[in-house]
């Protein structure tokens, strides 16, 4: 094991000693093990961080280890993670959000239209379908053409007709 490693583990085990059942130390120890490309103890530590920390605190955890694993390790793993969190959280609109901009940043433009092909075919209000659907036509005047752009607003407009 490197020096730096061994002395920052040192101080986040006194940290995480004292502050055992906060987020935000395990979500810190981790990003420093991923952006320092110790990925193997990012995720042992992130098994041993669900464990410990509150249920209602494992999404976000969850979906930060997945934002890492985007950023700085496997991207399989990373859609992985978020593929299961969507799955089990398919109305948190703040998760497929974080999922698609991770999706912008590989620049796979088919799955960013999967993405929104999926999460605008749920049932969520119609301020949060707006968001998307302009998020969306964005996307495709950007990266799309002509037809593609048109298809969006053809499925907005299926959408408000349907709202009534």
């Amino acid at each position: 094991m490197f020096p730096l490693f061994q002395a920052a583990k040192d101080v986040y085990d006194i940290l995480l000693k004292r502050f055992r059942k906060e987020k935000d130390v395990w979500i810190h120890f981790a990003i420093f093990c991923y952006k320092n490309s110790f990925l193997e103890q990012g995720r042992e530590l992130i098994e041993k961080a669900v464990q410990v920390i509150d249920k209602k605190n494992h999404v976000t955890l969850v979906s930060k280890i997945a934002q890492l694993e985007f950023k700085y390790g496997d991207t399989q793993r990373g859609t992985t993670i978020f593929e299961n969190i969507i799955s089990n959280y398919p109305r948190r609109t703040d998760l497929w959000s974080i999922y698609i901009d991770m999706a912008m940043s590989l620049d796979d433009k088919e799955q960013i239209r999967h993405l929104f092909q999926r999460v605008t075919n749920l049932r969520l209000s119609s301020r949060k379908m707006k968001f998307f659907y302009k998020r969306y036509l964005d996307f495709e005047e950007k990266s799309g053409d002509q037809e593609s752009q048109e298809a969006v607003r053809e499925k907005a407009k299926q959408y408000v007709n349907e709202l009534g």
